[in-house]
């Protein structure tokens, strides 16, 4: 009896090894949804100070989409960060202008948001 035990335990996964993957995935995603949201925000706060237009153009080399701030039709700076002249890139020469929109209108923070909607 003692034996079917012991042989029942010695199958048993180990949890732990399992739990720590999971955490570390979810820690990372995390990571990436806020640099998302973060150089989202600092590419519109941007576009708006210089007075330029906005495009996600996917550049050579690079996994991820690239927001580009264009001011006066030519490439302004990209986030994530491209190393180089942006106005060289061969891939931002021709962009159509259909693709180039305005920055959304500035928001206030979150934090002032919710306190307004509580003294209404």
């Amino acid at each position: 009896m003692a034996l079917k035990g012991l042989a029942a335990a010695s199958k048993i996964v180990p949890v732990k090894p399992i739990v720590d993957n999971v955490a570390k995935s979810a820690g990372e995603a995390r990571v990436r949804r806020q640099t998302l949201r973060r150089d989202r925000d600092h590419a519109e706060r941007l576009a708006r100070q210089v007075g330029g237009k906005l495009a996600e153009v996917s550049l050579r080399g690079s996994p991820e989409l690239h927001l580009v701030v264009w001011k006066d039709g030519v490439p302004f700076a990209a986030f994530p960060h491209v190393e180089g002249d942006l106005a060289d890139r061969p891939e931002l020469q021709d962009i159509p202008e259909e693709l180039l929109y305005d920055p959304p209108p500035n928001r206030l923070p979150r934090r002032a948001r919710r306190a307004a909607k509580r003294k209404v």
